[in-house]
């Protein structure tokens, strides 16, 4: 029975906040059991280590060889997975999270699949394009970032019009393993 419950929370609509939970996990202090014992076994598994960051065990669900949107390299040269935690090798912790599965969603509501224009008004922000077309929210436990793709950017004003959200992204202010960082 427990084994059914497990998987029953795992496919239901998940709250990501800016408290720094992923559904009943929370940054820093979950651990690789948790996340299992709440996502179910890892499609795939990888360790890895970015400069200046500390090694780290990446767990991925919804995982292929192609890149569709709303995925993410579960680690160098590994496939892309829909969602994956990072867990910090040395103290065991959860410290990232990403998905653009759209059963994640942030605590407006916006989750991937949400057309800007929804998301905009929901978070009350606008979306303006630049290197990526995102929208960063931060507290003092954790940064969230809601990632965008598609749509045209108006020019001057850098607006992006159309599109949706592909991502979600939750960092520890504690720890990272910098795989979002540019090297």
């Amino acid at each position: 029975m427990t084994t059914l419950c497990r998987s029953l929370n795992a496919r239901a609509s998940q709250v990501v906040s800016l408290d720094g939970r992923i559904g009943p996990l929370q940054l820093d202090v979950s651990d690789r059991a948790a996340v299992v014992a709440f996502a179910g076994k890892p499609q795939l598994e990888a360790s890895g280590h970015m400069t200046l960051s500390a090694p780290y065990d990446a767990l991925g669900y919804g995982c292929s060889r192609r890149t569709p949107p709303g995925s993410f390299r579960l680690a160098p040269e590994k496939p892309f997975c829909r969602t994956i935690f990072w867990i910090n090798a040395r103290t065991g912790r959860l410290e990232t999270f990403f998905s653009g599965d759209p059963r994640y969603s942030e605590t407006h509501g916006v989750r991937a699949g949400t057309v800007t224009a929804v998301a905009e008004r929901l978070l009350r922000k606008r979306v303006l394009a630049g290197c990526e077309a995102n929208l960063y929210f931060t507290s003092p436990q954790a940064d969230l970032t809601v990632v965008f793709a598609g749509g045209h950017v108006l020019n001057p004003s850098r607006r992006l019009v159309g599109g949706r959200v592909v991502a979600l992204v939750l960092h520890s202010k504690r720890s990272d393993p910098g795989v979002f960082d540019c090297e």
